[in-house]
């Protein structure tokens, strides 16, 4: 299947989304064009994790922090979907990783909540990292509490170390609470499963 079009290329071509979007940017398409879902293509292509075509976009000098569903920017859903490479290129592009969304999220905050424990990493190494460590969402939540809330051990352990702290709001749960991290991973597992049945 080596056949090419008139524009020299082949049916492989055709099903590369990066190569898709070359050809349609060289034939005038729009850079910051939304779909039905107002995604901008820099938006949809971070958050499905293809490095070309995020790289091929912002040489073009697509907009880095154009926001789609909840307000999310395109960093906030490489990081959501645990898309390392994407994550550090946005980052060395100049993406703002201390935005929020329409639920106070952030980044980081939206990293914990799957558990993606390298993303993370990449977000705190670029940057202030207290204000990513003690950012809250609406529901007063950190990237260490959305991280034990959803029971991903390693990544706490991993903010732990990277200074993150048992917040105050969650001491005040438990009057008797302990400082000890172990604790905070325990008895956020123990509440979660106890909404998840409730």
């Amino acid at each position: 299947m080596r056949a090419k079009d008139v524009y020299g290329w082949t049916p492989k071509d055709y099903t590369n989304p990066s190569s898709l979007l070359e050809w349609t940017l060289a034939f005038g398409a729009h850079l910051e064009a939304r779909n039905g879902k107002r995604y901008t293509a820099l938006y949809d292509f971070a958050f499905n994790g293809d490095l070309e075509a995020v790289r091929s976009l912002l040489w073009q000098n697509a907009d880095i922090e154009a926001v789609g569903y909840w307000e999310r920017t395109p960093l906030m859903e490489a990081s959501d979907h645990g898309h390392v490479e994407v994550v550090k290129l946005l980052l060395a592009r100049g993406a703002i990783s201390e935005k929020t969304d329409d639920h106070k999220g952030t980044a980081i905050i939206l990293a914990g909540w799957h558990g993606h424990t390298r993303v993370a990493e990449q977000l705190l190494d670029n940057g202030d990292n207290g204000a990513k460590i003690y950012a809250q969402n609406q529901y007063v939540y950190t990237a260490l509490a959305e991280t034990c809330s959803h029971g991903h051990e390693e990544m706490a352990r991993r903010l732990l170390q990277r200074g993150a702290e048992i917040e105050t709001y969650h001491r005040r749960l438990c009057a008797t609470a302990p400082s000890s991290p172990e604790w905070l991973y325990q008895y956020r597992l123990r509440s979660t499963r106890s909404w998840c049945k409730g």
